[in-house]
């Protein structure tokens, strides 16, 4: 096993250590995979909608930024890992920005295994680095008007996930295109590695609040199934000694 190969395995095993089954998971026919970011929000974060009355939503999760990666043979010795970025509510240009920092960290560490300084940067980082601050303004889509709650149709669903496998695969083959090409890109310009998992034109609010209400009931189980196993070890240290 090269060294390259050695430090590839190794990153990718310990990214598994790290984060949970929902968060990452590894590509099966590639060295590579996918991460979902859920970015930290500060306190009494707010979402609002663009030209309507003023009503304001609290929310304490917003949908995953989705990093796909793939590790070419010669990484992390020469070359970077290909990439792509994909959200629901992040625009393309923001994305794109964050697509140049990620690259500007590579050419800061080359040589070194970097996704994990990427995750840190994305999660915790982002929203500063793009000025992004509470309320965060969406624009409402569809045909549906007020407030009203919808949730995602499973086939639609599915469609929707075979779209963006396919969009993830085409932007990855337009990265390695490009990287073959000169290029006469400005800082202005949207990467080919972003990807929207929404239509622009669809309503954007309720899938924000039915994935927060969904990740706040998540954390919720997770402390009681905690909070239970907690008690039960306490109630077992004070039974008396027969």
């Amino acid at each position: 096993m090269s060294e390259d190969r050695e430090a590839q395995e190794d990153e990718l095993l310990a990214l598994a250590s790290i984060y949970d089954e929902e968060e990452f998971h590894r590509a099966e026919s590639a060295q590579g995979g996918e991460i979902q970011l859920c970015l930290e929000l500060p306190t009494d974060f707010k979402v609002v909608v663009k030209g309507e009355k003023q009503t304001e939503y609290n929310v304490c999760f917003l949908p995953p930024l989705v990093l796909n990666f793939e590790l070419p043979p010669d990484y992390p010795s020469t070359s970077s890992p290909l990439f792509t970025l994909s959200s629901k509510w992040m625009t393309r240009a923001q994305m794109s920005a964050l697509c140049r920092r990620l690259d500007e960290l590579w050419e800061e560490n080359q040589g070194s295994v970097i996704l994990f300084t990427w995750i840190q940067l994305l999660k915790e980082e982002a929203l500063d680095f793009l000025g992004i601050k509470s309320p965060l303004e969406v624009i409402r889509g569809g045909s549906k008007a007020g407030g009203e709650r919808r949730k995602t149709d499973p086939a639609a669903a599915a469609l929707q996930c075979e779209s963006h496998s396919e969009n993830v695969e085409e932007k990855k083959k337009e990265v390695k295109k490009e990287k073959s090409e000169p290029q006469l890109s400005s800082s202005s310009q949207l990467d080919p590695r972003t990807v929207l998992l929404m239509d622009p034109r669809a309503d954007l609010l309720p899938q924000l609040l039915d994935f927060d209400e969904a990740q706040r009931q998540r954390v919720f189980d997770r402390q009681s199934v905690l909070l239970r196993d907690l008690l039960r070890r306490k109630a077992g240290l004070q039974l008396p000694l027969l």
